[in-house]
């Protein structure tokens, strides 16, 4: 059981299998409890050479007093949907249009973020059928509230996103569900310097399983960035995910 110092309000919780979920009948029994994958220690990053090894090391030595982020309110609910859901939910995903303005395909459901971040979240399309029942379903992790704010991306290997932090106009909990494939995210605590889009050394890197979902609360909402490399897709499948959060009030 990974909770960390604000696991708390992020209990795993027993879905009772009674619970009807429109469209995806009764939802998996036993979900959670929270995991590191495997039960092992998230892996580091590798090392570069000349100045920017030096430079890696340094930061590396910089992020290994910092601990790890599953320390800090990151949890994993593993199997969060079922392979039949999965299969399920990719196909309604790929058959809603898609926004490719950021240089990925994307969807925005019941608040467009702005990625310039320069004005509040505009109202959006309102949740499909399956985004509903996955807020419905992700609610005890947002402490009872039902996320309002679902952002999907499609990432294809050679793609990724930079090291960032989820804008401080949502809410204080934000849980991506993985699809496609298994792919590996980088997280870094934000006071750590260099800044980099890509992977540093000491980075903690951890492989998403597909179908689990990766919660985000306390510091780890607010202290660390995460992102991924344009180069962890190779040999992967396309990863999809939908992150869902609140507003912040």
């Amino acid at each position: 059981l990974t909770r960390g110092r604000w696991g708390d309000h992020l209990k795993p919780v027993a879905y009772s299998t009674g619970m009807t979920l429109p469209s995806f009948g009764p939802a998996p029994a036993g979900v959670g409890p929270f995991l590191v994958p495997a039960g092992e220690s998230p892996s580091r990053g590798a090392g570069g050479e000349g100045e920017e090894a030096a430079e890696g090391q340094a930061h590396e030595e910089n992020a290994s007093m910092c601990g790890s982020i599953f320390e800090e309110g990151a949890g994993l609910v593993p199997a969060l949907v079922t392979p039949a859901e999965e299969r399920r939910l990719l196909r309604r995903i790929a058959e809603a249009p898609w926004m490719t303005d950021i240089g990925r395909r994307v969807q925005h459901y019941g608040y467009r973020y702005d990625y310039r971040g320069s004005g509040p979240p505009a109202p959006a399309a309102p949740f499909p059928r399956w985004a509903a029942v996955m807020a419905e379903r992700l609610a005890p992790w947002f402490d009872g509230a039902v996320p309002e704010q679902c952002i999907v991306n499609e990432y294809v290997p050679g793609q990724g996103i930079g090291m960032h932090a989820d804008h401080a106009q949502f809410g204080p909990v934000v849980a991506s569900l993985t699809l496609g494939d298994d792919w590996p995210m980088r997280f870094r605590p934000r006071r750590v310097r260099p800044y980099a889009r890509d992977g540093l050394p000491g980075d903690e890197e951890v492989v998403l399983p597909r179908r689990s979902a990766l919660v985000l609360a306390g510091p780890a909402r607010t202290d660390w960035i995460h992102g991924i490399d344009r180069a962890a897709g190779r040999g992967r499948a396309v990863r999809v995910s939908a992150t869902f959060r609140t507003l912040a009030r």
